[in-house]
């Protein structure tokens, strides 16, 4: 592990990251991260791909920050394009609960932060300790802010997208209290059907009527089975938000319909 984290640093010195608070990311740094990713996963031997809920909690809390960065930089990538098209207009200016799934070192979670208002409250959730320990450390260190500069209340769990979600306090999130939910990279790329009918059971649970849930669709899981997966449990398809066109794996936004939960 101390040389596969040795190769990553090296990577990650090599090639440093750039933000993108004010303007997308271009095509071609889409393939420096590609490449980067390739030659860590190749040559630093890390193997995270699967649906296997230990095996990719043990690949995950083995990372470390450096090699996080660099095989979830095109994800990132594609969170900043796709990320702030599916929130636009579909949360609440004022009090607002947003749940982030799969936050990772609170990657995702910045920029939802960053495209939000400063009275919503974000709830970032990670089944791997590693890595919220690592997105703890950036609210402490001020990392979190509205484009305006202004401090949203961001907090972070540890938790499992298949059990019932919990605020940081350990208190389980009320029945329909949450204004929206995001997911980018977990569904679609770890999730297996069954697991995600559990995921989704719990979202029928806790998103208020005509409230939002934005999915990413990927290689293990299809956009068609979580469509299908969701209409069952009440949401219904609004549209579907891409990186850039002809993306195969675009985000699913749905909304509630107002069955009473």
């Amino acid at each position: 592990m101390i040389l596969k984290e040795i190769t990553a640093r090296t990577f990650a010195n090599r090639w440093k990251r750039k933000t993108y608070d004010h303007k997308l990311p271009s095509l071609s740094r889409l393939v420096v991260l590609k490449w980067r990713q390739f030659r860590v996963e190749t040559i630093g031997g890390y193997n995270f791909r699967g649906q296997e809920r230990d095996f990719v909690q043990r690949a995950y809390d083995g990372m470390g920050q450096h090699t996080f960065e660099i095989i979830n930089g095109a994800q990132d990538w594609v969170n900043w394009r796709q990320i702030p098209r599916a929130m636009r207009g579909r949360i609440p200016e004022g009090a607002a609960l947003i749940v982030d799934l799969g936050c990772g070192p609170g990657s995702s979670t910045r920029i939802i932060a960053w495209h939000g208002a400063p009275s919503w409250r974000i709830i970032g959730m990670d089944f791997s300790e590693d890595l919220i320990r690592q997105a703890r450390h950036r609210v402490e260190s001020g990392g979190f802010s509205t484009a305006s500069g202004k401090q949203p209340a961001v907090e972070f769990v540890v938790g499992s997208v298949v059990e019932p979600f919990r605020d940081a306090s350990g208190t389980e999130l009320a029945d329909l209290s949450v204004d929206y939910v995001n997911s980018s990279g977990i569904v679609g790329h770890h999730l297996s059907r069954e697991s995600f009918t559990s995921l989704a059971t719990e979202l029928r649970r806790v998103v208020k009527p005509h409230g939002f849930v934005s999915l990413d669709s990927g290689p293990h899981l299809k956009g068609g089975i979580i469509r299908s997966v969701m209409e069952r449990f009440g949401f219904v398809l609004r549209t579907k938000v891409r990186s850039v066109p002809l993306d195969p794996r675009p985000q699913l936004v749905f909304q509630k319909e107002d069955m009473g939960g």
